[in-house]
């Protein structure tokens, strides 16, 4: 994993936390992370 989808899901983290960051969400973060920059290149 890159570090800016790693950077991304801490600062999301920080952001919750009374909830807790499933994998699910982990997935989803760096499938929409992969689209973006396939986007934009």
């Amino acid at each position: 994993m890159s570090s800016f989808s790693q950077s991304i899901a801490s600062s999301q983290n920080s952001l919750r936390t009374k909830r807790k960051w499933v994998p699910e969400e982990d997935v989803a973060l760096v499938v929409c992370t992969v689209d973006l920059s396939n986007v934009g290149t």
